[in-house]
């Protein structure tokens, strides 16, 4: 009887184990697997992005400066002309890349931009003339400094230094009285300033992560000197006209990056 009893037990065991394997395939009871520790962010990285942005330029003639014009009157000329501002906007897209220190839940590090972009604006100035400016491409190399704010976020600030191809072009047609008069005008530089700007960066993938920043950027006084071609019924003509550029731009951009 005490064998018996042993045998029945051990097979009712038997069945309330099989009958809870069953049951607990069929409840589709989900495995949980140990915590693991958040990926560091410290090492090197190389990626693209992409966005647009928008901007201002505001310029003024040095009349005084006008090639042999000063000389023409006693004690010179000193006028400067303020022409309107411009407005310009766009698109641009490129690479990066750069590296990260983490210590703790802070990262600091360098990364350094270069983005061909579509910048560009028209607007009239000086009664009959049209100004256009256009850049053809940005770049900056800035620190980051940034926190880990909560599982694979990274929320960071930005600030260094920045350049832009920078190409101003004024000109005009005129046509009156059966004469003609074209007068046209083109500067090129590359601009120089400083850039700050924001964003957050979240690891989605394995070695991948994805961003999104604004950025702004004030660019240093240039001092151009324009020279200027006239094309008439009388004949042609040239002269140079200084003149200073004061820029600034903001963007905001997109990116994805690959971390080493």
């Amino acid at each position: 009887m005490h064998r018996c009893s042993l045998g029945l037990l051990a097979a009712a065991s038997l069945t309330l184990v099989g009958v809870a394997a069953a049951a607990a395939a069929d409840l589709d009871i989900p495995y949980k697997s140990a915590p693991t520790a958040a990926p560091s962010w410290t090492g090197f990285y190389i990626g693209a992005n992409g966005g647009a942005g928008t901007g201002t330029t505001q310029t003024s003639a040095n009349i005084g400066g006008i090639a042999g014009l000063g000389a023409l009157i006693p004690g010179g000329l000193a006028f400067t002309l303020p022409l309107p501002s411009q407005t310009f906007n766009g698109f641009l897209g490129g690479i990066q890349a750069g590296y990260n220190w983490q210590t703790g839940p802070y990262v600091l590090g360098v990364e350094g931009d270069f983005d061909g972009s579509t910048f560009q604006g028209n607007t009239a100035c000086v009664l009959v003339f049209n100004c256009n400016v256009k850049h053809d491409w940005v770049g900056d190399i800035t620190a980051r400094l940034g926190v880990v704010a909560f599982d694979k976020a990274l929320i960071y600030v930005k600030g260094g230094a920045a350049w832009a191809d920078s190409r101003f072009n004024i000109g005009t047609n005129i046509t009156a009285a059966g004469a003609t008069l074209a007068v046209n005008g083109s500067a090129n530089d590359t601009a120089v300033g400083g850039l700050l700007g924001m964003g957050v960066e979240y690891g989605f993938l394995p070695h991948w992560s994805a961003k999104i920043e604004y950025d702004y950027v004030q660019f240093a006084d240039q001092n151009l000197s324009v020279p200027f071609t006239a094309t008439g019924t009388l004949g042609t003509g040239t002269t140079t006209i200084p003149g200073t550029v004061k820029e600034s731009m903001q963007f905001v951009k997109a990116g994805v990056n690959y971390h080493f």
